[in-house]
């Protein structure tokens, strides 16, 4: 998870997300949405309890997407938003700033990938596809981590 704002914005660190700001992220029942709540909630214990609740204070918009988030952005609707790392991509990533949340505080969404099938076209894709180091370089390439 990042943080994403406009190019102008003035906000700079996730302190700046308690001022008075527009910040847009994902409804609740979006796994985006959970895990931007729970970022903030993790930040509680660096910048004091009601940090989370001074942020919340600030959301204009609860989109029902990441890409919703994304693009409120990238049009200046907001001052910021909380969005997957994965979802900046080469369009967007000229109009807006990205600031890092610490690990300490961030959440890592995982997906897992497994064969269900044992026959011999499985293990070839999973092989040539999955293991080979130039397309874990790809997933890299657009934010992904691979961890096996």
């Amino acid at each position: 998870m990042v943080i994403i704002t406009p190019k102008d914005s003035k906000v700079k660190s996730p302190l700046d997300l308690t001022k008075n700001i527009k910040l847009v992220i994902a409804e609740e029942e979006v796994p985006c949405g959970r895990y931007a709540l729970e970022v903030l909630d993790n930040y509680n214990s660096k910048y004091g309890k009601d940090y989370s609740g001074k942020v919340l204070n600030n959301v204009v918009s609860r989109e029902l997407n990441v890409k919703l988030v994304v693009s409120k952005i990238t049009m200046g609707e907001a001052d910021a938003g909380i969005v997957y790392i994965t979802d900046i991509n080469q369009k967007n990533k000229e109009k807006i700033n990205i600031i890092e949340i610490g690990q300490d505080f961030n959440i890592n969404a995982s997906y897992w990938i497994c064969r269900i099938n044992d026959n011999n076209e499985s293990k070839e894709f999973y092989k040539n596809f999955l293991e080979d180091d130039n397309m874990k370089n790809i997933f890299e390439k657009y934010g992904f981590r691979v961890i096996y």
